[in-house]
């Protein structure tokens, strides 16, 4: 059986990740040896370097536990995957992004996911789970936003039309495998 890996960011947390999800996650330097992970479905959150497993996919990175860019912040990115784009082609963080929001809200939330939609910039209410959204925000932060305001089974998708960039929420891991690969682009397969 695969092990469950765990993530602990912004007081949440976020899992169960497969081995080869971990991997990448660090490859992609959404998580760094300082983010906080745990394996298994117990137990307390450690660093990662913690982890004789994962500190071999930071050795094959370059990334050595001193390197910036990690603790919670990489720890968030890698509890919402998001596809790697070429950096070139994105718009700096804090510029102006239009973003496709998809999601089943249930009723009870409405309000509340309407409230915070509204805090995260100009938006319209294309059909009863598609949203457009104009924002300076990135597509992880979105999804950091609007997911406590879903049900504990509706999925959240976050697009982000600009920077090439996909975030979800309460998606399978099976299905965030394939929504991962179909993301991204033939030059990155």
């Amino acid at each position: 059986m695969e092990v469950a890996w765990y993530v602990s960011a912004q007081n949440q947390t976020f899992g169960p990740y497969s081995h080869e999800q971990m991997k990448t996650f660090a490859l992609e330097r959404r998580l760094s040896p300082q983010s906080l992970v745990r394996m298994g479905d117990e137990g307390a959150f450690v660093a990662a370097q913690s982890h004789a497993a994962l500190v071999r996919c930071f050795d094959a990175n370059g990334l050595q536990s001193g390197d910036a860019g990690g603790g919670r912040k990489a720890a968030a990115a890698a509890a919402a995957p998001e596809s790697a784009a070429p950096a070139a082609s994105m718009p700096a963080e804090g510029q102006v992004s239009n973003f496709l929001v998809l999601v089943q809200v249930r009723a009870g939330s409405q309000r509340d996911f309407e409230a915070a939609m509204k805090q995260l910039g100009a938006h319209f209410r294309l059909n009863a789970q598609v949203w457009v959204l104009q924002s300076e925000r990135n597509a992880n932060t979105i999804k950091m936003t609007l997911s406590p305001h879903v049900g504990s089974q509706d999925q959240l998708v976050v697009v982000d039309a600009a920077r090439n960039r996909l975030a979800w929420h309460n998606v399978s891991v099976h299905d965030a495998s394939r929504l991962r690969e179909v993301w991204k682009m033939p030059n990155e397969r």
